[in-house]
């Protein structure tokens, strides 16, 4: 079976400080979707305003992260009110 490889995980330090603020029940589905995200990171809806870089809802919380070649990066995990300004903040001059 031809089976395809997985995409290599990072996390920007933002990111996983973005995650430790998140209640732990949450954070408990953030990882399974990543895991999801990490088979297929392109099933996920596609921020239009930036190349390569896709949006998921986990509950009231937010993820973003940009997919270069066979590398996932973790960029934003935030309530959805607050995300979209901090992510144009973070993906400044890419």
């Amino acid at each position: 079976m031809n089976e395809r490889p997985k995409f290599k995980l990072f996390a920007t330090e933002s990111f996983l400080k973005d995650l430790e603020r998140v209640p732990k029940e949450v954070k408990r589905r953030i990882k399974q979707r990543i895991q999801e995200i990490r088979e297929d990171p392109f099933r996920e809806e596609r921020v239009r305003e930036y190349k390569n870089v896709f949006k998921t809802r986990i509950g009231d919380y937010r993820l973003a992260y940009r997919v270069e070649e066979d590398s996932i990066i973790l960029i934003i995990v935030e309530k959805r009110g607050k995300i979209y300004e901090e992510l144009k903040r973070r993906l400044k001059g890419h």
